[in-house]
């Protein structure tokens, strides 16, 4: 297993920087991974499960997740350990040489995973030899 540790080629594929485009801040941590036929981003995300939007939409991949805890009227919190977020994240597809209409998404353990297919295009091709 190999880990980039520089995000700048990451960032310059999707040409997007790993900063929040709505808000110029910085965005939540991310893991992304490359096979040879797609890439796989992983964000952590505990107890977001029904608060999890992902779509794309002009050539752009959208993410947003929120984790709220419901307390009642009635409650009265004597401490707060359990931290709320939310977070919105935009990922420029344009010129990345992927299948759009191919991306899924799964959330499983508090890990909200994308699979993201290269096109056709991006695949390493075998070049048959002519042996004469």
């Amino acid at each position: 297993m190999s880990i980039i540790r520089n995000r700048d080629l990451f960032a310059r594929f999707f040409d997007s920087p790993l900063y929040s485009v709505a808000t110029g801040e910085r965005s939540h941590p991310v893991d992304v991974v490359e096979r040879p036929t797609e890439y796989e981003l992983r964000f952590a995300a505990a107890g977001a499960n029904k608060e999890i939007d992902v779509n794309v939409e002009n050539n752009t991949l959208n993410i947003e997740v929120c984790r709220e805890t419901d307390t009642n009227d009635d409650d009265t919190v004597i401490m707060k350990g359990i931290q709320d977020f939310c977070f919105k994240r935009s990922i420029s597809l344009a010129n990345a040489n992927v299948k759009t209409d191919e991306i899924s998404s799964t959330y499983k353990n508090g890990i909200l995973t994308i699979t993201v297919p290269k096109a056709d295009e991006a695949l390493p091709k075998k070049i048959a030899v002519a042996v004469e």
